[in-house]
């Protein structure tokens, strides 16, 4: 295997030269320190993000340089990732080329790059006949109507890619439908990511709308299948949620991520979706972030957690719920105990709500008094402040009924931080107190 990356450097230094195009210089490091007996490289990344290409970005041209001494060296990689880079149809074309022969390759990401339709046909196309492709990434590409209709073309006669992502790919209702159509009888996709191609239909009449979103729903009651499903910023409304989305996903008991997020979901469509997904037996993660479920989702949703045992990860964040909701589904957590991560950033946080939150992350981070001069102090647990001993600072922060509340003396956790239910990991929020009154930040 050293011997085939020693080949692949000779022949990719040797073409740089001969065409007086730049070297990579991390590529070429990584593909050295493989030659003098380091790591073989299954993976070139040459994204264009990276520092070496963020002001070089990789054009069609390149594309051959990097794939032609594959032909001559062997088959030793696995992943190519050429995202954020400025490939064209031209490049896709002989990305596809490669593809056809290819016998190694199992993870190609090409987002954000130039490729219009008649890169994504090519690519399609050359799914045809290749047998080892796992994963293709198109997402903010131009595939547009010509390339949507080949991509479905291509699900029903190749048997090996498992993660297709066409986010923001400029899909028009009709190979959208087609997708659904094709994908009932697809035995091998797992993942479909169309979000953000809702903006291309709008020209559609809420019917037509209606009609696209039927047939994805049809598609996954009758998929078995497919695991995870995105269709985030897709225009998903109440209605399509109450007649089409709740009687799937109660038909499809095998289905395990569902990110509905930034849809026009608000309390009724909210409401239906938890109600559906009672005892469901295999999602593991459903994503409403950036809808508007309110406090009646909310309480919806916390009557979903104390009948749901399998959701492990739960998207709230930015849904119009006040502290009232935010209390409901925190006192889902004396029955549930198998939720492992949520995020609530976002939505409308009151003392309440920021109580009963703090007591299953451990109580606030932190409690600030400040001194007579506005000078503030991160207080410890029962340390005096100021130093001499004026007054002393609970570290748990007053309750509403508390805080004002004359000569009440405020009640101490006993070790929180042994009884929380979420780790600092598992919620996107922070608690800490000023003058013994909680807030609420966003966790980074």
């Amino acid at each position: 295997m050293t011997l085939q990356v020693s080949d692949y450097l000779d022949s990719y230094l040797q073409l740089c030269n001969e065409r007086d195009v730049f070297v990579i210089g991390s590529f070429r490091k990584s593909l050295q320190g493989a030659v003098e007996g380091g790591p073989v490289p299954e993976t070139f990344k040459l994204n264009g993000n990276q520092p070496d290409l963020s002001n070089a970005r990789l054009k069609d041209s390149y594309i051959d340089i990097i794939l032609s001494p594959l032909s001559r060296s062997g088959a030793f990689l696995r992943e190519l990732d050429l995202s954020c880079n400025e490939i064209g149809d031209v490049g896709a074309g002989v990305l596809a080329a490669f593809l056809k022969d290819d016998m190694s390759l199992e993870v190609l990401d090409l987002h954000s790059n130039n490729i219009g339709s008649n890169g994504v046909t090519a690519l399609a196309r050359a799914l045809h006949v290749n047998d080892k492709l796992n994963v293709l990434d198109l997402s903010d590409n131009v595939a547009g109507n010509e390339g949507g209709m080949e991509l479905a073309n291509m699900l029903q006669i190749n048997s090996t890619l498992t993660h297709l992502h066409l986010r923001n790919t400029f899909l028009t209702a009709t190979p959208l439908v087609a997708l659904a159509t094709v994908l009932r009888n697809n035995t091998t996709l797992i993942r479909l990511d169309i979000s953000n191609n809702h903006h291309y239909t709008t020209n559609l009449t809420q019917s037509l709308s209606n009609d696209v979103m039927m047939h994805m729903t049809r598609m996954l009651a009758l998929n078995y299948t497919l695991r995870e499903i995105a269709l985030a910023k897709m225009g998903v409304t109440d209605w399509q949620v109450m007649e089409y989305w709740a009687r799937a996903l109660k038909t499809n008991l095998r289905i395990e991520m569902v990110d509905l997020s930034c849809n026009r979901i608000s309390r009724d469509g909210g409401v239906s979706i938890c109600r559906s997904l009672y005892n469901h037996p295999s999602l593991g993660t459903l994503k409403l972030s950036r809808c508007s479920i309110q406090d009646e989702g909310a309480e919806a949703v916390s009557q979903m957690l104390q009948n749901n045992f399998g959701l492990q990860s739960l998207h709230l964040d930015y849904n119009a719920i006040t502290g009232k909701g935010l209390v409901a589904i925190a006192q889902a957590f004396t029955k549930n105990f198998s939720l492992k991560q949520i995020k609530l950033w976002g939505n409308k946080w009151d003392v309440e709500a920021c109580e009963a939150w703090a007591k299953l992350v451990g109580g606030p981070v932190a409690n600030i008094a400040y001194g007579d001069d506005l000078s503030g102090t991160i207080v410890e647990a029962n340390q005096m402040f100021p130093r001499d001993g004026r007054r002393t600072v609970s570290v748990r922060a007053l309750s509403a009924k508390e805080k004002g509340a004359g000569n009440v003396q405020p009640r101490n956790y006993d070790d929180p931080r042994v009884n929380r239910r979420f780790k600092e990991s598992e919620i996107d929020v922070v608690f800490y107190a000023v003058e013994g009154v909680l807030s609420v930040a966003r966790r980074d």
